[in-house]
């Protein structure tokens, strides 16, 4: 977002609350959105982007994950309709070419979703801890602040937010809260950057949003 001069962090986190709640009504899997965040990101890097076509980008963004990942992905018709037809189909179509060039074709890249379900089982995590660590991780994708840490570093974060939650600890008593394999696989040979990661997420994710004026 530094190189961008007419859209800025905050505008990024709108367009991707809102991309969450298009996600959500037509119930694609995880996976779409979080490819879609970082195929916005990766464009936003290498292409200025004007504040009018941000929804454009986020929805086509959108649109091409889904074709790496759903089975039946949404039509350009949806992609038009979820925009109150502030885009036409043509307009899709158009930004979908640019983004596929800007990117050289490199549609999929490593994100921090399939690394949940793997800390999740290392750390034997009761249900209600998953939840939260899937919470936590979708959360994260607003914070622009943490695009400069791995994805891998990013879901340990929220894994061990979670596993740490006191609410969480207390309701189920009956489950070993250990990080047993997060330690050995991640914290050995990262601890300077797990640490300010966690900080970070800690402070963007919970302390943030237990402070505003929404709570």
């Amino acid at each position: 977002m530094s190189r961008q001069e007419d859209i800025n962090e905050k505008m990024r986190a709108i367009l991707i609350d809102w991309l969450v709640e298009v996600h959500m009504k037509f119930r694609l899997v995880p996976e779409s959105l979080f490819l879609c965040v970082q195929i916005i990101d990766r464009y936003c890097n290498v292409a200025d982007v004007p504040r009018s076509k941000l929804q454009l980008v986020g929805v086509t963004a959108l649109f091409v994950a889904c074709k790496h990942e759903e089975i039946y992905p949404p039509e350009v018709r949806d992609c038009v309709y979820i925009t109150d037809r502030a885009y036409d189909r043509q307009e899709v179509l158009d930004m979908e070419q640019t983004i596929l060039s800007v990117l050289n074709w490199k549609v999929s890249l490593p994100t921090a979703y399939p690394f949940l379900d793997r800390f999740l089982s290392l750390t034997k995590a009761s249900p209600m801890t998953r939840h939260a660590a899937g919470y936590y991780l979708e959360r994260t994708l607003q914070e622009h602040d943490l695009l400069k840490y791995r994805p891998s570093l990013v879901c340990a974060s929220a894994v061990i937010l979670a596993l740490n939650n006191p609410d969480i600890r207390v309701v189920e008593e009956e489950y070993e809260r250990e990080l047993p394999g997060l330690v050995s696989d991640i914290l050995v040979y990262l601890p300077f950057w797990i640490y300010h990661c966690l900080l970070l997420t800690h402070f963007l994710i919970i302390s943030l949003t237990l402070h505003s004026p929404k709570f």
